[in-house]
C-alpha cells in the first residue's frame, strides 16, 4: 500500500487552498496600490481633472474683461494705480518704454476681480520725462503673472513729471 507522506495543514486544510489565499491576497494588494496611485496623482484624481481646470482656466481667461487707469506721476519708488476694474483676477505690470514697445519690467502686484485702486512698488526709482507702460493682464488660472501665457487687456502709458498739471497723456 502506497502512502503519501503529507503533512497535514496546521489550519486542517488542504495547502493548496492556502496557496490560492496567499496569491489572491497579494493580487488584491498590487490592485489597490496601483489604484490609489492612479487616483491621488498629487491629490486630484488622473482622469481628466488637469485637462478640466487647463480648460476651464482657457475660458475664463478669454471671458475675462478689464481697464485700467493711471495718471502721470512724480519720480518715485512708488506707482499709484487710480483704478483697475476686472472680470476676473488678473495683474499689471509695469515697465519702461523703449520707443512704442515695453522694455524692463520694473515692478507688478496681482488684483482681485472688482474695481480696485492700488499702489506697485518698483524695483527701480522713475526718473522725470521717462515714459512707463502699464499693462493689465488677465490670469490664466494659476495665480502666477506670466506674460507669455496671461492675456493682455490694456496697455496704458504715463510720464514721471514734477510738473503733473502741464502734462497731459
Amino acid at each position: 500500500m502506497d502512502t503519501f507522506n503529507t503533512q497535514p495543514s496546521p489550519l486542517g486544510e488542504n495547502n493548496n487552498v492556502q496557496y490560492i489565499w496567499v496569491i489572491g491576497g497579494l493580487v488584491l494588494i498590487v490592485l489597490i496600490f496601483v489604484g490609489y496611485r492612479m487616483y491621488n496623482k498629487n491629490g486630484t484624481s488622473s482622469a481628466g481633472t488637469d485637462s478640466y481646470n487647463q480648460e476651464r482656466s482657457l475660458e475664463n481667461m478669454t471671458e475675462a474683461t478689464g481697464d485700467l487707469e493711471v495718471e502721470n506721476q512724480l519720480p518715485g519708488d512708488m506707482i499709484y494705480i487710480s483704478s483697475v476694474t476686472l472680470s476676473h483676477q488678473g495683474f499689471v505690470e509695469i515697465s519702461i518704454t523703449k520707443g512704442t514697445s515695453a522694455g524692463r519690467v520694473i515692478g507688478s502686484k496681482g488684483f482681485p476681480e472688482g474695481n480696485n485702486p492700488g499702489q506697485i512698488s518698483v524695483s527701480e526709482r522713475t526718473s522725470e520725462g521717462q515714459t512707463y507702460a502699464a499693462v493689465l493682464y488677465a490670469d490664466d488660472g494659476d495665480g502666477k503673472l506670466d506674460a507669455t501665457k496671461d492675456r493682455v487687456l490694456v496697455k496704458k502709458t504715463f510720464r514721471a513729471t514734477k510738473y503733473l498739471d502741464y502734462i497731459k497723456g
